[in-house]
């Protein structure tokens, strides 16, 4: 399965790429985000994306890096390997690309864009839990859904799992994945025009997005700050926001102990991105004040090798490995 995941990636790539540049209008790149999504609902069909192509190649790069460019320039090389493919392989990125694509298109549509955003200080919200959900689903949810069904197509020692139970719990992995990213990056999020907190969370602390967004004076390359009466206000909000997070990673570790330890690559390909999603979670706990001050917080390159390693030893043993998971869950609990 591993050209099927590189191959997906560089199609998500594509349509990230689309989805963020500024060089574009928002409605221009939903045009291009719907004519990408048409090669997987009707099948590849290179003279439909050509407006994609000759706008990548007459581009000045400005807005993405010349890797992007090349890919969005050659993109129909990919297609011809995905046309290659077998009709359930076919099936499994459609899923993926059509969902994926959709959710850019909505964000696209729903959040201001960034010239609005940071010259007219114009700002969206999501309005519930269930909205924040739909958006963890659409961007990373379907993501742990692609990765599930490719599982079970290629690997054939995971066919004796469940695929609902198996698959419930790997689009909660993506959602938890996802929603660490939403707590990460809240503040540079509300700089340009979207608030993921749900309004009616802020409504029950008594907060505006509106308030939140004046209130968090941040500009481009500068140290942000925020009023101190906000902070203690959005402090529950984003505790609560937490646990939910960790309970989806509860269930991406069951799904990753739920990998024969005679796959251990797939293992460990599930372990690391939760163990440290863990210990950021844990930096987010411990500073969600200064998070809310403007510190970026990030776990430092040696944390990553020493979970990579301490996990690497402890693959074929679901005990060890999640006595290693318990202890980081604890510290990302605040119970440390």
């Amino acid at each position: 399965m591993r050209q099927q995941l590189m191959l997906a990636y560089l199609f998500c790539r594509a349509a990230d790429t689309i989805a963020d540049t500024a060089v574009l209008p928002p409605e221009r790149r939903v045009e291009f985000l719907e004519l990408f999504r048409g090669q997987f609902e009707s099948g590849p069909d290179s003279s439909s994306i050509q407006p994609i192509l000759e706008w990548a190649k007459s581009a000045t790069g400005e807005g993405f890096s010349p890797a992007e460019k090349d890919l969005l320039e050659n993109l129909e090389q990919c297609f011809e390997i995905f046309s290659g493919y077998s009709p359930r392989d076919k099936a499994i990125f459609k899923q993926l690309l059509t969902t994926l694509t959709q959710g850019m298109a909505l964000d696209l549509k729903v959040f201001p864009s960034e010239k609005e955003a940071e010259q007219e200080g114009k700002l969206a919200w999501l309005q519930s839990d269930e909205d924040l959900d739909r958006y963890c689903y659409f961007v990373a949810g379907c993501v742990g859904e692609f990765w599930t069904d490719l599982q079970l197509e290629h690997v054939s020692s995971l066919r004796q799992l469940t695929r609902e139970e198996f698959l419930e719990e790997g689009i909660r992995f993506g959602k938890g994945l996802q929603m660490t990213n939403v707590l990460r990056d809240l503040p540079e999020d509300l700089r340009i025009g979207r608030c993921y907190i749900p309004f009616d969370r802020l409504q029950a602390q008594g907060l505006e997005p509106q308030e939140l967004k004046e209130g968090l004076r941040v500009e481009a390359g500068k140290t942000p700050s925020i009023r101190i009466d906000l902070v203690e206000k959005l402090k529950p909000i984003y505790s609560d926001l937490l646990d939910l997070t960790l309970g989806h990673f509860e269930a991406g570790w069951r799904y990753t102990l739920k990998l024969p330890r005679r796959t251990p690559r797939l293992r460990l390909a599930c372990a690391w991105p939760l163990l440290i999603g863990l210990e950021t979670l844990a930096l987010l706990r411990k500073g969600t004040e200064e998070l809310l001050m403007g510190e970026r917080l990030k776990i430092p390159r040696s944390k990553v090798y020493q979970l990579v390693l301490a996990s690497s030893w402890r693959v074929f043993s679901n005990d060890a490995l999640d006595y290693l998971y318990r202890s980081l869950e604890r510290e990302a609990k605040g119970e440390l």
